[in-house]
């Protein structure tokens, strides 16, 4: 945690509490859960009625719906074990599926449960009775009276059936993982072989009677003679299939493994990448309302929009769903977390949309465990690239807001726990090598270069400054008055120390293992111990926002304030937090702030008493 640079958005943020304390208590401040939103768990399918209108299966058993582009969101938890297959008719019918089969026939106000048979993996409806389903086993399911009642035909392979479809109620097609394409005649009563890709394939579609599609991986089949005879179209190196729709026949889009986008505008004869493998998490299903408008879902509940056909996508999600390890805010709307999956979280709005920014220099096993920014443009964050067997620690720098970061130094085998920015040129970054060196780098040019400063082979996990004038803190606490040149140690702390933050040069909080609270009023000479009700382990996380006042994080979901410098600690327990461990707090004012661990909190005024 930096010092607040630019005072005016906190003096405002002040004179506005101000305003409230003199208007006799008409306000209240409270949290508000912002990130992960509408879920961090895994999307397995989604349908679009129009443009605004979506809905959503997840992990483990919830039905997500929006009404407004994904604004607000409406949760509903059906069961406990997963949905993995989604098919809306219109506004009023639809079904999911998994373990079990669902339908609503009010626009989702209620659901039924009609069979607990399952695995299924894919729906599809003519109308509202007649629909097939296809699933574990190599087993099709048929109902005739709205999946009040199902009937069940193995195709004949055990082999997991991906996507069905229908063209009429007689002929359809079903495909299974292992590239076998079946067809039936008969409604789905039997199941005749009709070709086999022998390649993975995960998707169904027949645009007429005669033209269909089947896609998986980088096998991309298209037939014209419904099902005789199939064709493989060229797709574009890396090229990786998960689930395919065209809107019509000319226009179709493809997503798939780690983010992976591809899209044709002229009927397949040609795709083309949008989005290459690496670029995000596992896309699961992709659905479409017109030739411009359509919806992708996919694991640690990626959510995205297109209004264009494809070639942008506009996140639906507000947030990832790693542990935000650490916030930082420069006003109050500009904020950012350094969170797990080689992802940065930013917001412009403050935090009503957290929006994920995937590092340079992280895949999605690493993680960003600190960030500060100097303004609203320029960042610094550190964090771990992990990889089987090992790992390197990283430090990289944004000069747009968080937009995009580029890799500045890099330790092999490191992990970095710390950054500071002092100013546009000077950086103090802190890490650690296991069974290895500890050690505190400085640059004094903007990264080009770096010295170690460490004080000593203790641990260091967090630091904070004011000025030149700064502390890290870990195994021991060591203080520096000439911006990180050289440092003294100063009363070694009774336990691992996990975070520090400092309201000016003299007050200042220490938190750790335990657990450990420690309150300095003599810039760190001595240090008196403190306690809170119900803290457990270890505090994780403290923000001190004036000499008397603070705000402390920890496991289970601890979260206290004191504004008596921590003679007592008042308790509090945002919605939808228990049991999360707050490592990160953030605050410009006593009741404008955030907190993070699995999930991000605001603290706002929001309402009247």
């Amino acid at each position: 945690m930096g010092i607040l640079r630019n005072p005016a958005p906190y003096l405002r943020g002040v004179a506005a509490a101000l305003a409230i304390a003199a208007a006799p208590a008409l306000a209240q401040a409270a949290w508000v859960k912002q990130a992960p939103l509408p879920t961090g768990t895994d999307i397995n399918a989604v349908a679009q009625l129009s443009p605004s209108d979506i809905w959503a299966v997840a992990e483990p058993g919830l039905v997500l719906h929006t009404k407004d582009t994904g604004r607000s969101w409406a949760v509903k938890a059906l069961v406990t074990d997963s949905l993995h297959a989604l098919f809306f008719l219109d506004a009023q019918h639809g079904w999911a599926a998994g373990n079990g089969f669902f339908r609503t026939t009010d626009g989702g106000q209620s659901w039924t449960k009609n069979s607990p048979w399952g695995s299924v993996y894919d729906l599809y409806f003519l109308d509202a009775e007649r629909g097939w389903a296809a699933g574990n086993g190599g087993v099709t399911y048929r109902t005739t009276n709205g999946g009040l009642t199902w009937a069940y035909t193995a195709v004949g392979t055990i082999a997991t059936l991906s996507s069905i479809w229908f063209t009429d109620p007689s002929h359809g097609w079903t495909v299974d993982i292992e590239g076998r394409i079946y067809h039936s005649a008969n409604g789905g009563v039997s199941w005749s072989l009709q070709h086999d890709a022998g390649a993975y394939l995960s998707t169904l579609q027949f645009l007429d009677a005669q033209e269909g599609w089947a896609i998986g991986g980088d096998t991309f089949l298209r037939t014209e003679d419904g099902g005789t005879n199939w064709f493989q179209v060229a797709v574009p190196p890396g090229t990786w299939s998960h689930a395919a729709r065209f809107s019509d026949p000319q226009h179709g889009i493809s997503v798939g493994e780690y983010g992976n986008v591809t899209r044709t505008t002229n009927g397949g004869q040609t795709w083309t990448t949008v989005s290459p493998i690496g670029s995000g998490p596992r896309l699961w299903d992709v659905e479409s309302v017109s030739a411009i408008d359509s919806v992708y879902s996919g694991e640690v509940g990626a959510l995205a929009l297109t209004r264009n056909g494809g070639a942008r996508w506009g996140s639906l999600q507000s947030g990832g769903t790693g542990m935000a390890h650490a916030l930082d805010a420069v006003d109050p709307l500009r904020a950012w977390a350094a969170s797990d999956q080689g992802e940065i979280l930013r917001t412009v709005n403050g935090g009503a949309k957290w929006l994920r920014v995937p590092v340079t220099g992280f895949d999605t096993y690493g993680w960003l465990q600190d960030v500060d920014f100097l303004d609203s443009t320029l960042g610094w964050a550190v964090g771990r690239h992990e990889f089987f067997g090992g790992g390197t620690g990283r430090i990289v720098r944004s000069t747009n807001g968080g937009k995009s970061w580029q890799i500045r130094y890099s330790v092999p085998g490191a992990y970095m726990d710390s950054v500071e920015v002092l100013d546009a040129q000077t950086v103090i970054a802190a890490g650690n090598i296991p069974l290895g060196p500890r050690f505190v780098l400085r640059t004094t040019d903007a990264g080009s270069s770096w010295t170690d400063v460490a004080p000593s082979q203790a641990v260091v996990m967090d630091s904070d400054f004011i000025g030149a004038t700064g502390w890290i803190v870990g195994g021991r606490i060591h203080k520096t008055t000439d911006a990180g040149q050289t440092w003294v140690e100063q009363p070694l702390p009774p336990d691992l120390l996990y975070a520090v933050s400092f309201a000016d040069t003299l007050h200042g909080w220490a938190v750790g293992w335990g657990p450990t609270i420690l309150r300095t009023t003599n810039g760190g000479q001595t240090w008196t111990p403190q306690s809170v009700a119900g803290a457990q382990n270890v505090i994780l996380s403290v923000e001190a926002i004036g000499p008397d006042e603070a705000w402390i994080g920890g496991f289970n979901g601890l979260l206290a304030h004191t504004v008596n410098g921590g003679q007592s600690w008042q308790v509090e327990s945002p919605p939808g937090s228990a049991g999360v461990s707050f490592e990160a707090v953030r605050f410009l004012g006593p009741d404008q702030g955030w907190a993070g661990g699995g999930g991000i909190w605001r603290r706002q005024v929001i309402g009247y008493r």
